[in-house]
């Protein structure tokens, strides 16, 4: 009981003396003429050595964002600021009518869990106390968050608390990786300024028109907290033509095209975002590439099939007959793929799969009904449908387009079948093809003599998703020896191919 009601009395001393910072919002952009209440980073390892300077509105902090709920955080405060190692800084709270008060933390190296990337980032983390200065190990851009606590949030992880994340820029998009998950690291940095620094990347390849954010720590957030209900953001993304912190999907719009990008810091007061300017050269053309339908896997993904990766209905099939190539030298051409026989139930959601992509309503052309969006994904009026779907590829990226037609429920039947073969002694290589006449589908690459598949121990193992039956497939040593079609395929089945090869 001691305890709880030193717990309660704290936090009330917590409202107390910042009642005046959670009601007055920090401003966006203060001006050197006039000081607005609120927290100021000063200090001989900044730019602004003390309250007193000229630049004083630099040393201003911008209210802070958590993106556990995607708002302003009311005793939340961030600033990007460059430090001097081994120099002294502080926090001083100013209020107008009021002594101005000196605030810091004992800095110690933490491990915080993070979001996006790494599980864990490295940062310097301290418990906010009076008149205490604060310093860094290593010069360099940090991203300075300040909380308050104000609604008890962070008790658990020490109440009041100073987090600085040492700076190290990327960038992640989705011509890097589909998922956005990898980063491409800046090749340079300027040398160390307390006002202005430069982060450049060289002659990064961009393969179609697409979309990036620049990341600072190899992940999206930073939990203040252990359950994720405060985070801060640790990218930066464009909104309204300026960059910013807040949100997720803001992006910075790219082409096709090799660039040289820049990202610049300077130090600014306010909003954190408003520090930073971006700017991009185009040096290049990105090599043609050649389109081979095989390679790739198309299909649908949406509450019909649970979002998993398209499989049986739901992936679709290369139809060559249909496709048109106009350009040999660049494969540029319509690439006709087709789904048949599927049923869309009222209020169901989809995208279109291109790979590892995903494509809502905003990135393909649909005819042949009507569709709108919902949540961010595709929704058409219930029915069933064959959906003719086409890639149309210039030489260099991919468009895409869906024409919808009035179908039959499908009568095929898909299952997963796993299939074990034993291989003779003497092969070095084994083969599987395989397909099925219920769908015309190939299972196998649709090229012979089909996929090569690891033999160990004399055996060969090959396991099917959601795949139309019967299944047929045909065992091959690529050399020209193989088996007869062996049909109606089952799951777990166990072939001897020597008992079965082609006379």
């Amino acid at each position: 009981m001691k305890k709880l009601s030193f717990l309660v009395a704290a936090l009330a001393m917590v409202s107390m003396v910042f009642t005046s910072c959670k009601k007055d919002e920090p401003k966006d952009e203060p001006t050197a003429n006039q000081l607005y209440d609120g927290f100021y980073l000063v200090g001989e390892a900044t730019a602004v050595a003390d309250f007193n300077s000229s630049d004083i509105a630099l040393a201003y902090m911008g209210a802070g964002f958590n993106e556990a709920v995607k708002e302003k955080r009311a005793g939340m405060y961030e600033k990007y600021v460059a430090l001097e190692a081994d120099k002294p800084f502080k926090f001083i709270l100013h209020e107008a009518g009021k002594t101005d008060v000196t605030y810091g933390g004992s800095l110690e190296k933490k491990m915080a869990t993070a979001e996006g990337g790494l599980a864990e980032i490295e940062v310097f983390w301290g418990q906010l106390a009076e008149n205490v200065e604060m310093k860094v190990p290593v010069s360099g851009l940090y991203h300075v968050v300040l909380d308050l606590n104000l609604d008890g949030q962070l008790t658990a992880t020490g109440g009041k608390q100073i987090m600085l994340v040492p700076v190290a820029w990327g960038i992640r998009g989705g011509f890097i990786d589909a998922n956005w998950n990898n980063t491409i690291e800046a090749t340079s940095a300027s040398k160390f300024d307390k006002k202005h620094m430069e982060f450049s990347f060289k002659d990064v390849v961009v393969k179609k028109d697409d979309a990036f954010k620049f990341v600072q720590a190899d992940c999206w957030k930073i939990y203040l907290d252990m359950m994720g209900q405060v985070k801060c953001e640790t990218s930066l993304g464009i909104e309204n033509g300026e960059i910013t912190t807040f949100g997720e999907e803001i992006n910075f719009s790219i082409e096709r095209g090799i660039y040289d990008l820049k990202l610049t810091w300077d130090l600014k007061g306010g909003a954190c975002g408003k520090s930073f300017t971006y700017a991009s050269t185009k040096t290049g053309e990105p090599a043609a590439e050649s389109y081979v339908p095989t390679d790739h896997k198309l299909g649908i993904s949406g509450t019909m099939n649970g979002w998993g990766a398209p499989a049986g209905l739901y992936l679709a099939q290369y139809n060559e007959g249909k496709s048109e190539i106009t350009d040999q030298a660049t494969s540029a051409g319509n690439y006709v793929y087709v789904l048949k026989g599927l049923t869309f139930e009222a209020g169901a959601q989809f995208k279109f799969r291109f790979d590892e992509d995903w494509i809502g309503l905003s990135g393909i052309e649909i005819t042949g009904v009507e569709a709108s969006e919902a949540d961010g994904n595709i929704t058409i009026p219930e029915g069933c449908y064959d959906i003719e779907y086409v890639v149309v590829w210039d030489g260099a990226q991919a468009k895409y387009k869906a024409n919808f037609a009035p179908g039959t429920p499908s009568e095929v039947v898909y299952a997963n079948i796993a299939v074990t073969a034993l291989v003779p002694a003497d092969w070095d290589k084994c083969y599987i093809w395989a397909w099925s006449d219920a769908n015309g589908a190939n299972y196998s690459g649709g090229e012979w003599p089909g996929e090569e598949l690891a033999i160990e121990n004399g055996k060969v193992t090959k396991a099917f998703t959601q795949v139309a039956t019967p299944l047929n497939v045909i065992f091959s040593n690529g050399a020209g020896v193989q088996t007869i079609d062996i049909t109606n395929v089952e799951d777990g089945a166990e072939i001897d191919i020597q008992a079965n090869l082609k006379q």
